[in-house]
């Protein structure tokens, strides 16, 4: 018996919530927390598809109202598309409604926005994206001709086939209302006339229509999650996922199985490996390899060494991977949720394989084949790691030396005398400069990255459009020559053994191609608990082989991140992490020695979130050189305190200026007369609220440094970040911004959320808030300001006390 919900799975049914509308209505909708184990997979599918179509739901119509708000305040125009109704295209529920699109326009008709409005323009590298792309979600609006400032919008899905482009509307009364002889704006200057005479009821299907379109997102993610939930069955293990137990966790004994028990106990008989290694995380390591088990729970506190018992495990599993007479013996998938922590898992890798004497070298005999590739969303790939990046060496490689005189008719057709020279008048860099000065390779990605360049010092649309075309055609020439292309990835991934991406982006067909030549040995998935359940079934539904697989993460931190109030009320943001350590116990080993932050910052994480049981494993942990010479011994922990009401609204976000400017000076003081290599960054902001770290990011673009007689701008020299999306990750010196100064505490009054936010610093951690408006936060932050009141490490700052040059020194030196 299949699901009642498998009937819409479609994308269409996304524009109308249909799945979560249908369970609420039936009252079929049940609390996942509720559900430690399932029945049956249809009973899986019947409480998890809903939530998941709500949740997708949730956020296209977030992006909808917010690009609408824009619209009407005319802070930002959408595409603009010629449109008319296709009258051979069934029209009803199951298959929307479809107009094609006949032509992009840069303005609607009697609007006049100015040049800097255009959401085309303002992010070309994005609309470059979308082109390229054959479907997409979006949002519709219409102007309403008797009310000019009022607008009908709709959901819709952008597809292009063959060539061909189209609108796909859901059929519902809202957009019948749309399409109205009275509501609609046409690109006939005739139709005025015969709207005198229609009747206002009455729907026009012959006219051409002029409609703005909003890009939102890529269908890839619904669907890749949507697939997974009905194809469950594929996965081998799927009993085990439905019903977690040590039972079920039990695999019969390979050969394989037995290579790797040899091989762990020769590394843990080596000193200079094991002595990398507290006893937990040699525990865990151990449980890793054994291979009569499916599963492994690592649960890890901020700073416990999660990254290196994941590298512990891959050092002892090289060996039994690298390649003997051309015949793979296997490779290790390394998944996670999101690009930022793929890039940090890639850089700690590489760098254990490169550096003599660390885990992966502990044998004199440590051959230097081992191989790792970071695959998916290689324009998220930072340029210190370009060379892991298996889509741009590919492009390099494609482009350099398959395709090099078609490049070159390209570039010279549309980089004309005239695009140079109206570069040169607005001091603007060639591409090819560009390359030279980021030691970047030729590629799509870096192509991309410079029009994003171009894009913030011009809006000059002559320049974007000469560019965009040269992105089109090279796009255009990578499909033509896709054969070519795919050979050249396979190449790569044939001399490979480690594979890092995020779990949306391990799905597609590539990787596909090469795991079905390739034993799958291991699938580790770091930060575990911050992906929904669909997403992390995607690999074990995607391969069916995986002989192993090691979560590791720690529930204390953030749940994944949701939208919709109801994928809280009903545990759709809970995750498979939780119940499978619920559930596989004797399976589960927690760590409990933190590394990475100083005695004083580790001792605020441990009391409050673990109840004091965190120990700290290095002994007489130092500041850096640079940190000694910027502050006192005493004074790498201080909250900072705005006067109360300094914050203000931003859309439907929160910035609080004062704070910014603080945080401005307080980073200039720091990096004065430092001189980091290019690529450190080694002070990270973070905030949880997305205005403020636009308000900062654009200070910092203003800010600069002199440094040895050269003008550095301060945001090469610092990180910015949401504290969400900084989860997993570390710096020397973590600023916080808490931007509330009224009686909301707002995001940061969740724990989880606190957590994350203070167990990134490794050596000095400054919080900027409102003294009074946290200690309301009787359960966290109350405790927290006690605490540092109590140690002296509480400054109250103003406006007029941020004018004195001195303001931070004398703070941060004082003894």
């Amino acid at each position: 018996m299949d699901s009642e919900f498998q009937q819409y799975t479609q994308p269409i049914w996304v524009l109308t919530n249909q799945a979560f509308r249908k369970a609420a209505y039936t009252k079929q909708i049940q609390n996942l927390n509720g559900f430690q184990d399932f029945e049956s997979i249809v009973e899986y599918q019947d409480l998890i598809f809903p939530l998941l179509q709500n949740e997708a739901y949730h956020s296209l119509k977030r992006e909808q109202s917010r690009f609408l708000d824009d619209l009407k305040d005319r802070v930002q125009y959408p595409l603009v598309f010629e449109v008319i109704f296709n009258q051979e295209a069934d029209r009803s529920k199951e298959d929307g409604v479809r107009f094609d699109v006949l032509k992009e326009y840069k303005i609607m008709k009697d609007e006049q926005p100015a040049k800097n409005e255009f959401w085309k323009y303002n992010h070309f590298a994005q609309y470059l994206i979308f082109k390229q792309s054959q479907q997409y979600f979006g949002a519709v609006y219409s102007r309403n001709p008797n009310q000019p400032s009022q607008y009908f919008t709709s959901l819709a899905i952008y597809q292009k086939k063959q060539g061909e482009e189209s609108l796909i509307f859901p059929y519902n009364k809202q957009v019948m209302d749309m399409f109205k002889f009275k509501n609609i704006v046409t690109a006939d200057e005739n139709l005025t006339i015969y709207k005198n005479y229609a009747n206002d009821t009455s729907q026009i299907w012959d006219q051409r229509l002029n409609v703005y379109f909003q890009p939102i997102s890529p269908l890839s993610a619904y669907l890749n999650e949507t697939e997974t939930i009905f194809n469950l069955k594929q996965c081998i293990f799927y009993k085990l996922l439905l019903r977690p137990c040590q039972e079920l966790n039990q695999v019969q004994i390979s050969d394989f199985c037995e290579k790797a028990r040899v091989q762990q106990e020769l590394y843990f008989n080596n000193f200079t490996y094991s002595k990398q290694f507290n006893e937990n995380q040699l525990r865990a390591i151990r449980n890793a390899l054994d291979f009569t088990k499916r599963f492994t729970i690592i649960k890890g506190p901020p700073g416990t060494g999660k990254t290196q018992t994941t590298i512990g495990i891959i050092s002892i599993m090289a060996d039994l991977l690298i390649r003997s007479k051309d015949i793979s013996q296997g490779c290790i998938l390394v998944l996670a949720k999101s690009n930022s922590v793929v890039n940090d898992l890639i850089r700690k890798i590489r760098n254990s394989i490169d550096t003599p004497n660390s885990i992966i070298y502990c044998f004199d005999n440590k051959p230097d084949k081992l191989k790792i590739l970071r695959f998916g969303r290689p324009e998220k790939c930072d340029q210190d790691i370009q060379r892991q990046s298996l889509e741009i060496r590919s492009q390099n490689h494609f482009f350099q030396f398959k395709a090099k005189d078609d490049v070159r008719e390209f570039y010279n057709k549309y980089i004309t005398p005239e695009i140079k020279s109206e570069l040169k008048i607005h001091d603007l860099q060639e591409f090819t400069h560009y390359l030279k000065e980021t030691e970047q390779q030729f590629t799509l990605i870096s192509l991309l990255s410079y029009i994003e360049e171009l894009n913030f010092r011009t809006r000059k649309q002559k320049i974007l459009e000469a560019y965009g075309k040269l992105y089109e055609q090279l796009s255009q020439l990578l499909k033509l020559k896709k054969k070519v292309y795919e050979e050249i990835e396979q190449d790569y991934l044939d001399q490979c053994h480690i594979i890092v991406s995020t779990l949306n982006s391990c799905s597609k067909l590539c990787l596909e191609k090469y795991f079905d030549k390739v034993k799958l040995r291991m699938c580790i998935i770091d930060e575990a608990p911050t992906a929904l359940e669909p997403s992390l079934l995607i690999p074990f539904v995607k391969y069916r082989i995986i002989e192993k697989v090691v979560l590791l993460g720690d529930i204390k931190q953030l749940n994944p991140i949701v939208i919709a109030n109801e994928s809280i009320n009903y545990g759709y943001n809970r995750s498979l992490f939780q119940r499978l350590a619920k559930g596989l116990k004797r399976d589960s080993i927690k760590l409990i020695h933190q590394y990475r932050q100083m005695p004083n910052l580790a001792e605020i994480t441990s009391q409050l979130f673990y109840k004091g049981q965190l120990k700290n494993g290095i002994d007489n942990m130092q500041f850096p050189e640079w940190i000694q010479m910027k502050l006192s011994q005493t004074r790498n922990r201080l909250f900072f305190s705005a006067p109360a009401f300094t914050e203000s609204n931003e859309e439907t976000s929160k910035k609080n200026d004062l704070e910014c400017l603080a945080i401005i000076l307080l980073t200039k003081y720091l990096l004065q007369g430092q001189n980091f290599p290019k690529n450190q960054k080694p002070i990270t902001i973070i905030s949880a609220y997305r205005a403020q770290t636009e308000n900062i990011y654009k200070k910092l673009q203003q800010e600069a440094l002199t440094q040895e007689n050269d003008q550095i701008h301060l945001i090469d020299q610092v990180e910015l970040d949401t504290v969400d999306s900084f989860q997993g990750k570390e710096n020397d010196i973590i600023i916080l911004s808490l931007v509330r100064s009224n009686d909301k505490q707002g995001f940061l009054k969740d724990k989880k959320r606190a957590n994350v936010a203070l167990s990134r610093a490794k050596y000095c951690q400054y919080i900027f808030g409102t003294k009074q408006t946290m200690k309301l936060d009787l359960r966290n932050w109350n405790k927290i300001i006690r605490k540092l009141e109590g140690c002296n490490e509480i400054i109250s700052y103003n406006q007029q006390l941020l004018q004195n040059p001195q303001f931070f020194e004398n703070v941060l030196m004082a003894q």
